[in-house]
């Protein structure tokens, strides 16, 4: 996202919908300097009721900025068992 047209130490708030935070997706706002992304101190909050999940910082001038995630394992998965099976012992996932 680009945030241009801000005046001299104008900031804003800038949040990003987050919508896969809670299976297992970690992430974090960051800013490109020219030369690499930056990572900003980013807030994750759930929402509110009707809404979901979203990161945010504060305080942001001029520039361009993205959310930036990754996984960080398989959501939990409850193993269900297979009926008509001779070995009872089997669960499948």
């Amino acid at each position: 996202m680009k945030v241009s047209d801000l005046k001299e130490g104008e900031t804003v708030k800038l949040s990003f919908d987050f919508p896969y935070y809670s299976y297992k997706w970690a992430g974090s706002i960051y800013k490109w300097n020219g030369l690499k992304w930056v990572k900003l101190a980013t807030t994750i909050t759930l929402g509110d009721e009707g809404s979901g999940p979203r990161a945010s910082v504060s305080g942001v001038g001029n520039g361009t900025y993205a959310l930036i995630m990754g996984n960080y394992g398989l959501p939990d998965v409850v193993p269900t068992e297979v009926k008509g099976l001779v070995n009872s012992n089997i669960s499948y996932y």
